[in-house]
């Protein structure tokens, strides 16, 4: 396991109304995808603090990104280039290895208290508020292209 996504979801309909959406409107729903990445990034760095030390080296170590994506907001632990191989195990854990915290599972759902150690519980407690703000940049770029629709 190299390398673990967390997508949101629920936008399938916005994606096929943004293909003939003009490129100035793409290029600002990436950046509002990049900064709903980066308050959750922000977020899981407040909890690695009380997480296991090899856990808090992948915020030290920049493993956790945010895509500038127009298409979805979404995150990706342990990147392309550099590979950081020991990310996956960071947040999850493992059975095997021992200088990684126990193994949590790697299988995210919304309601699911058990996996990950920063990033997951993070999005967990902030959930709610997380959603109330990516719908507000989300109503205000789509209202210009999209304003019977907003």
């Amino acid at each position: 396991m190299a390398r673990q996504t967390v997508y949101v979801s629920g936008l399938d309909e916005l994606r096929k109304g943004l293909r003939s959406a003009p490129p100035a409107v793409k290029r600002r729903l990436g950046q509002v995808n990049f900064e709903a990445g980066k308050a959750v990034i922000g977020w899981a760095e407040q909890e690695a603090q009380s997480a296991p030390a090899v856990t808090r080296h992948i915020f030290h170590a920049k493993a956790l990104k945010a895509s500038r994506a127009a298409r979805s907001a979404r995150l990706t632990l342990g990147g392309k280039k550099p590979k950081i191989a020991f990310a996956p195990g960071a947040e999850y854990g493992a059975k095997k290895y021992k200088r990684f915290p126990p193994w949590k599972g790697n299988q995210w759902s919304p309601d699911s208290g058990k996996v990950g150690y920063a990033m997951h519980p993070a999005f967990r407690k902030r959930k709610s508020e997380f959603l109330d703000i990516y719908m507000a940049m989300l109503d205000k770029v789509l209202s210009e292209p999209f304003p019977e629709d907003v």
